[in-house]
């Protein structure tokens, strides 16, 4: 099934879903594979945002449903609806943004997430889970090579051994506060400070675990790779915010501001091995994907001492 609604679909929607009648355009925010995300001008005067998922990042509007009276300023939900592995949801549009997010903004916001009483069944990232990215990150990386896709995997397993030799004693202080509610994919385009309002948007992959990995990820979307020096100015913000104190302590054998980009990074390559042994079946992208993974397998034992 397709992302892009046809217009008479996208006109019954509207009309369940608002108080407008019809559709006087549609502007594309963001389109790729699994998502599409569009704002689109109703005849009444007001605008809406339609989202459009593919499995598996389907359990937004279940997120959203249950951060409706929360701290957290999210969108409002006024259709959500999941045929087959397609997930559509119709939302409040918060307008266009009028600025970027400040790292004082994300620390803001961070803490109001993390102290906020998770949705029920989110999954839960705890000391057992982290161990086990390095594991099934080897099986998927064997996997692609198996099957003939990936051919460049002796250097992932080699900074693989490495990071599973680490693991153990870095995974101490994984449930230490902050540990609740994580966005997961906590970077300046999911804090939109709109002309009407600033939402926390993105809420696909949502779970509960340690907190740090959010401001670690704030980041993850830079021309470069996160910085131990980038991870601390966000820690002490977020402590200077109203964070837990325990965010600022060493968690293993690290400080924190390496503690949370090196999980960070595994939790993100896991995220690459899983997509491409599951549903990224674009053979002429593998080259793309193996760049990425081994980068990122090599940013996190940077880390490392």
């Amino acid at each position: 099934m397709g992302l892009v609604l046809n217009a008479d679909t996208l006109r019954e929607l509207v009309r369940k879903a608002t108080t407008a009648r019809n559709v006087i355009r549609r502007e594309t925010l963001s389109d790729w594979q699994l998502s599409r995300v569009e704002r689109v001008y109703l005849d009444d005067g007001s605008t809406i945002i339609l989202k459009r998922s593919k499995s598996p990042l389907v359990d937004e509007g279940r997120v959203l449903s249950g951060l409706r009276d929360s701290d957290i300023p999210v969108p409002s939900l006024h259709l959500a609806h999941l045929e087959g592995d397609v997930l559509t949801l119709v939302m409040e549009d918060a307008g266009p943004p009028k600025r970027q997010p400040t790292v004082s903004d994300a620390a803001e916001m961070a803490v109001r997430i993390h102290a906020t009483p998770p949705p029920a069944g989110l999954s839960v990232l705890h000391r057992e889970a982290l161990l086990a990215f390095p594991v099934k990150i080897r099986q998927g990386i064997d996997e692609l090579a198996s099957s003939g896709r990936w051919g460049r995997t002796h250097h992932m397993f080699i900074l693989l051994t490495g990071i599973e030799d680490a693991a153990p004693s870095l995974v101490q202080g994984a449930t230490h506060p902050p540990f609740g509610l994580c966005h997961s994919e906590f970077h300046p385009t999911s804090v939109p400070i709109g002309t009407k309002r600033t939402v926390v948007i993105d809420w696909a992959q949502a779970y509960v675990g340690p907190g740090l990995l959010d401001l670690a990820s704030w980041f993850q979307y830079g021309a470069r790779p996160p910085t131990s020096e980038q991870c601390r100015s966000m820690i002490d913000a977020y402590a200077a915010a109203g964070g837990p104190e325990e965010a600022l302590e060493p968690r293993g054998s690290l400080p924190p501001e390496d503690w949370a980009p090196f999980w960070n990074r595994l939790w993100v390559v896991e995220w690459f091995v899983r997509s491409c042994t599951s549903w990224m079946k674009d053979l002429t992208q593998d080259l793309v994907w193996e760049d990425a993974v081994e980068r990122h397998l090599r940013e996190a034992l940077s880390f490392v001492p």
